[in-house]
């Protein structure tokens, strides 16, 4: 017994101690200045994606979150340095404060459980947070693993991969958390009763009398256990909590873990739970929420097979009269692993079609990577499309290569363009501009997203068209389209624009 505490005490410290665990607020601060120059979004192009999806604000923490990324503590100004800093000292001063306060009159026998029997009182209220801290923790892990596929680390962590078949399913999930809650309960109560000192006025081991002025105050921190309450709160809560959250296989892995979920279990089958369940049966069945569009991006970037992207630019130039067309499409991947990328993009829905000219372009790091480019073209719907490729010989894509693609091609009268998404992407930026600007009188453009198997059910958006660098230009962002969406572009100029509704 001594042993398999000494090996959980150790395994708590290495979770916690690790570099990537050291809590929130040591993390580096969110760049987002950098992460938008990296995306090639300037502050012309954040005001103007604020603008589109209405967003009351484009503050940085606000563009952060829409584009999905965590922020955690973004970049440290002098007025956030002075207020992160008295965060700190205040903590730092009411965590001292309670181990001082807590161990001191333990040790003066004030305890109103144990009394003068200060050893044991130190001992069992170790074992308390302990005992406390695995379930708080087994907690985390179990929400967080149950529906995850941990197979493929039953060699580096067999514990883990053993106690995953208790509680992957429904039932014993249900049976763990009911029969959790009994032991937290109690083990609370005991901690409470342990950590309340009714006679407590002075400082512990000093002996300094408390003003009695704040009486108050010291009957909620000594006669009430709220000193006790924070520092359960601090070692026994939100550490393993957070530890579980960091590193749930490592967590779940630690010696103590499978007897604390028999405990769980045994106590479920006594019954002495059923009364929770009787209360808790008239609230109606559950209804499926679905993921958010940025976890669903996620889950397709880290389970998926194949290219993801974070950013698409896709530019497409066109003549006044729609006769020629120029695309110049950016495309920075998410993920690696794969050795050929295809792009099918470019769909002109034209009778009188070209062969486009094309050049791909693989850049990572700043160099360029050669490889092998081939075309082939099919028909989608009433559209002529073309599949780019660029494959790679001895290598394999990396995450943050940059793949660029430039194409032209010459065309009958072209009024629409359509985008159809395949790999997971984060932001779509998607600009058209018109050339010869002279010789347009007007212009007017909008845009409409629908599901592939839907075809024409989505809305349409109207697009604001501005005069730049000599040209008409529109643009629209697309945060987080799924594979099989397709965005169509429509636009018409002249006698056209002031006449269509």
């Amino acid at each position: 017994m001594p042993m398999r505490l000494f090996r959980l005490i150790r395994g708590w410290v290495l979770l916690l101690s690790r570099p990537e665990s050291a809590g929130r607020d040591a993390r580096p601060a969110f760049d987002l200045e950098g992460k938008l120059d990296e995306l090639g979004l300037d502050e012309r192009a954040v005001a103007a994606m604020a603008v589109q999806h209405g967003w009351s604000e484009s503050s940085e923490r606000r563009v952060v979150e829409k584009l999905g990324f965590d922020p955690g503590p973004l970049h440290v100004t002098r007025q956030s340095l002075w207020f992160h800093l008295a965060r700190v000292g205040v903590a730092g001063t009411v965590l001292v404060a309670s181990f001082f306060f807590v161990v001191g009159a333990i040790w003066e026998g004030h305890s109103a459980l144990f009394g003068e029997q200060r050893v044991m009182a130190l001992f069992t209220l170790a074992l308390l947070l302990l005992v406390l801290g695995v379930f708080e923790g087994l907690q985390i892990s179990v929400a967080l693993l149950r529906f995850k596929d941990i197979e493929t680390f039953d060699a580096v962590y067999p514990r883990a991969a053993q106690l995953h078949r208790w509680f992957r399913t429904e039932s014993g999930t249900r049976r763990f958390l009911a029969g959790r809650q009994f032991f937290v309960v109690f083990v609370v109560f005991f901690i409470a009763r342990t950590t309340s000192f009714p006679d407590l006025r002075h400082l512990p081991l000093l002996g300094t009398p408390l003003p009695s002025s704040f009486e108050a105050l010291w009957f909620g921190l000594f006669d009430l256990g709220l000193a006790g309450a924070l520092l359960v709160l601090w070692v026994a809560q939100l550490a393993p909590q957070f530890g579980a959250n960091r590193e749930p296989l490592a967590f779940l892995e630690l010696p103590g873990m499978g007897p604390a979920l028999r405990a769980s279990f045994v106590v479920d089958e006594t019954g002495v739970t059923l009364p929770g369940f009787w209360f808790s049966s008239w609230v109606p069945e559950r209804r499926r929420i679905p993921n958010s569009r940025s976890e669903r991006y996620r889950l397709a970037r880290e389970e998926g097979i194949g290219a993801a992207a974070e950013l698409v630019r896709h530019r497409l130039i066109v003549d006044s009269d729609g006769t020629l067309v120029r695309v110049e499409k950016r495309l920075q991947l998410a993920k690696g692993g794969f050795v050929a990328f295809d792009d099918r993009s470019l769909a002109i829905g034209s009778p009188e079609v070209e062969t486009p000219r094309f050049e791909f372009e693989l850049v990572r790091d700043g160099q360029r990577i050669e490889g092998e480019q081939t075309l082939a073209s099919h028909r989608v719907d009433d559209d002529t499309a073309w599949t780019f490729e660029l494959s790679l010989d001895d290598q394999a894509f990396e995450s943050g290569d940059q793949v660029i693609l430039t194409a032209e091609v010459e065309c009958g009268e072209l009024r629409e363009h359509t985008l159809t998404f395949a790999e997971p992407t984060r932001l779509v930026h998607f600009v058209i501009e018109f050339e010869n600007v002279d010789e347009v009188a007007a212009c007017k453009a909008w845009v409409q997203r629908f599901d592939a198997h839907l075809p024409d059910t989505g809305p349409k958006t109207s697009l604001a068209v501005s005069s730049q660098g000599g040209s008409l230009r529109a643009e629209h962002f697309c945060l987080f389209p799924r594979p099989g969406e397709v965005l169509r572009f429509h636009w018409r100029t002249d006698e056209e624009a002031s006449g269509h509704r």
